[in-house]
This record gives C-alpha cells, sequence and structure tokens, in this order.
C-alpha cells in the first residue's frame, strides 16, 4: 500500500485534537509504568516519523474500504487514528520543550561559571596578599598564628576562597585594633588599612554571589523524562494498535493491506512480518530497556 504523503499537523487537523486527559482516560487502569518501559525503548524523533505514514494510511484505509473490508478492520476508528495521533504531537511537544530546556540550562550554567571564573582570580590574589600581610604582622604570635594557618589554603574553589579570605580578613581587623608595640611596631611597616581590607571583602562578596548563582541554576527542566516517555510509550501502543489490526485484517481478507513500518519496525513488527513481542513494564524482577 503506498504511502500517502500526510504530516503531524494535517493528520491532528483532519482528525482534531487530543488532549492529555483523553489519553489518561483512554488508558485508564494501566499503569504508568507500562508505557514508560515501552517509551523508554524508542527515541520520540522515531515515533514522529512513522505516526504520520501509518495513520495516515490507515485514514486513506478507512474513508475507501468496502463493505466487505469493513468487518475486518473493526478494531480501528477514526477515534482511534486521532488519538495516535494526538498522542505523538504532545509526546513531541514535550520532547521539544525538554531538549530546550536542557539546553537554555547548559548555557546559563556555562555563562555563570565563566562569570564566577571573571571574579575569582582577584579573590584568589587578595587572598594571597593579604596572607602575606598579617604573617608578617603577627610574626608567629598568637592567638593570631594560629588562625592564619587555619585560613591558608591553596584551594581555588570559590566557596572555599571565600571562606578564607573572610577568614584572613578577621584576622587583620583584629590586627589592626591590637595594641601591642611588637604588632603597631610591624603594623606601621604595612599599608594595612581598614579600607583595605573592606575593599578585600567586597571582593569575596562578589565571588560568594557568584558562586551562589552558579549553584542555583538549575541543572533539571521543567519536563522530567518519564513524562516524555509516557507520552512516547502511549503514542507506541496506539500505533501498535493500528498495525496490529491490519495484519490481522490481512490475515483474514489480502485485500486489506498491512501498514508499512519503517522507523519503528523493529518494535511494532519484527523483521520476519511477525508482531515483535510486547515491552514488559519495570518490575523488581524485571527492568525495561534503554532507547
Amino acid at each position: 500500500m503506498p504511502d500517502p504523503t500526510h504530516t503531524l499537523e494535517d493528520l491532528s487537523d483532519q482528525l482534531g485534537a487530543t488532549t492529555d486527559s483523553q489519553l489518561r482516560s483512554y488508558f485508564g487502569g494501566v499503569a504508568d509504568s507500562v508505557p514508560i518501559a515501552l517509551g523508554k525503548r524508542v527515541a520520540t524523533t522515531r515515533i514522529v516519523t512513522d505516526a504520520p505514514h501509518i495513520v495516515g494510511s490507515a485514514l486513506v484505509f478507512l474513508d475507501t474500504a468496502t463493505d466487505q473490508q469493513k468487518p475486518w478492520i473493526a478494531a480501528i476508528t477514526h477515534d482511534t487514528l486521532r488519538l495516535a495521533i494526538g498522542a505523538t504531537v504532545l509526546a513531541h511537544q514535550l520532547y521539544q520543550a525538554r531538549q530546550q530546556a536542557l539546553k537554555a540550562s547548559r548555557d546559563q550554567q556555562g555563562e555563570h561559571q565563566a562569570v564566577s571564573e571573571q571574579v575569582l582570580r582577584p579573590a584568589i590574589s587578595c587572598r594571597g596578599v593579604l596572607h602575606g600581610i598579617v604573617d608578617k604582622i603577627a610574626c608567629g604570635a598568637e592567638p593570631y598564628d594560629a588562625r592564619i594557618r587555619t585560613a591558608s589554603n591553596k584551594s581555588e574553589i570559590p566557596l572555599e576562597v571565600c571562606a578564607s579570605l573572610d577568614a584572613l580578613i578577621d584576622v587583620g581587623r583584629q590586627i589592626l585594633k591590637d595594641k601591642n608595640p611588637g604588632i603597631v611596631a610591624r603594623r606601621k611597616t604595612t599599608s594595612l588599612t581598614g579600607a583595605w581590607l573592606d575593599n578585600a571583602a567586597d571582593v569575596s562578596s562578589t565571588v560568594r554571589h557568584a558562586a551562589d548563582r552558579a549553584s542555583a541554576v538549575r541543572t533539571n527542566p521543567e519536563i522530567a523524562q518519564p513524562e516524555v516517555d509516557l507520552h512516547d510509550g502511549w503514542a507506541m501502543m496506539l500505533l501498535d494498535e493500528i498495525v496490529t489490526a491490519f495484519d490481522n485484517a490481512h490475515d483474514a481478507d489480502p485485500s486489506i493491506p498491512r501498514l508499512n513500518v519503517y522507523s519503528l519496525r523493529n518494535v511494532l513488527r519484527a523483521p520476519s512480518g511477525q508482531k515483535a513481542k510486547p515491552p514488559v513494564a519495570e518490575t523488581p524482577a524485571a527492568t525495561s530497556g534503554t532507547p
């Protein structure tokens, strides 16, 4: 049977739209794990490729079937075709929305990481300079020496840089208040001031905010993959109903054609022309295949 040229949009307009609630009603009583397991086996793009051929060919036949042929194809109606196309359209929309969200998330993540890297270098430099200043002024004196050693690290992880820089700033502020003659004498040989430490605190705050923004970037889109798999599975189950109905009708009346299956052939119909095994739902004893 030659395939008529149809698109998802054309068939959706011709057959009518399908809502998510209608699909849930149709598959009422079927655990979501069943279509999800089936949806995991195939890429959405493969369903989108074959659905117009399968449904379009079935629609042409239903509209032209003779009175002698119609009883053999009683398992399929225009409503079956509408649901199959509607499930495919919804699956495709969810797939595209998820892919766009994933790309936007990756782009945003990269942008924030780049911003954090730009401000990280000055913070690392500031930490190194401040460490040298307070270490010189303390000159091994307690309680500063222990605190300086605790704050001393070479980490370049943004929040760890902030933590060590903030600790050194606190030491610096204490040193500015210290009246010990030795501390005062050594402090005078440096340019350490409250303003210098305030600037260092601003650098640390900038890094911390950039790191917080980077960690707040959504790494998962609004649409979860199982939701896409669910709709893929619904579409596959409906397409399987259509293909099976025509295979059975052809066996009863050879004038009724089998439907051509291309991208989904290894799922809907085995190479020998027989149906492929039905999917197995995820259970503790059996797991589904991977896409």
